[in-house]
């Protein structure tokens, strides 16, 4: 029983950082430069404007724990210049007039994958370094989460932090047009999870690594696929109007973000 609870409390933390850790991946090629221009396939940036950089801020417990996304997303914009000159360790001690957080993680920028991003921003900004920032979600990760998916809690303990689910809440508002190509990842059950968001350095093709061959890198789980497809009609997730406004928000080992899709029947050829 003991070593049942201390599982449950690795998994826990692990779980939570799932949603933000990033890595550099295996087997990259380093033979090819980046080039001045993003490759982004027959994908189209969302815009200048909607680049963004990510912290998320950790508290956990026993047996819980939540991260709380902080975005530069529509209250500034976040160049790879600003957002090294911003440390974990600045980030939480500027932060500490608004809680204490046991972990920082400071990631991006990101590029939006959709056509368009029309998220609300609700909260107000707090000023980090030179960047401003506003919270815009909260992922949470409980013990029942752990006993419902006991495949990903095992992950999570021996240190496999990617591909593993977060129930996340928050302002989501996203189009992505018929013909679209669009970038997924398919669980081993079977559910899909799209990409709404890539990582800098695979949007410019840094390292040889970009989405056209992205697949070629990742170290999936046992049973998970990547594909890329092309929409067959529009693409909308509103949280404004959704049933359920907590989605399940997950990482590749780049660092890319993805959100799940419930309704996919037809969606994709």
């Amino acid at each position: 029983m003991i070593r049942f609870i201390t599982l449950l409390a690795l998994c826990v933390f692990g779980g939570t950082l799932a949603f933000a850790q990033t890595s550099n991946g295996n087997n990259v090629p380093t033979s090819e430069r980046p080039s001045s221009q993003p490759v982004l396939d027959q994908s189209r940036m969302t815009g200048a404007a909607d680049t963004y950089c990510v912290i998320v801020a950790v508290n956990r417990g026993f047996g819980w724990a939540t991260a709380v996304n902080y975005s530069t997303f529509k209250v500034d914009t976040c160049s790879t210049q600003s957002i090294e000159t911003l440390t974990a360790a600045s980030a939480r001690a500027q932060m500490a007039t608004i809680d204490e957080y046991d972990h920082l993680i400071v990631t991006g920028p990101y590029y939006g994958t959709m056509n368009i991003n029309n998220t609300q921003i609700f909260n107000p900004f707090i000023t980090l370094g030179n960047l401003r920032f506003s919270e815009v979600s909260r992922s949470e990760f409980t013990w029942l989460d752990a006993i419902a998916n006991p495949a990903e809690a095992m992950r999570w303990i021996d240190g496999q932090t990617s591909y593993n689910p977060i129930s996340t809440r928050g302002d989501v508002n996203f189009v992505w047009f018929a013909g679209k190509r669009v970038y997924l990842l398919v669980s081993a059950k079977g559910q899909v999870y799209i990409m709404t968001g890539v990582n800098h350095k695979i949007a410019f093709g840094e390292n040889g690594v970009h989405l056209r061959n992205l697949g070629d890198y990742l170290n999936l789980p046992d049973g998970w696929k990547f594909e890329t497809k092309e929409l067959t009609r529009v693409l909308t997730m509103n949280s404004h109007v959704s049933a359920n406004v907590e989605f399940e928000h997950l990482i590749d080992e780049f660092g890319n973000f993805y959100v799940d899709v419930r309704e996919f029947d037809g969606l994709f050829k």
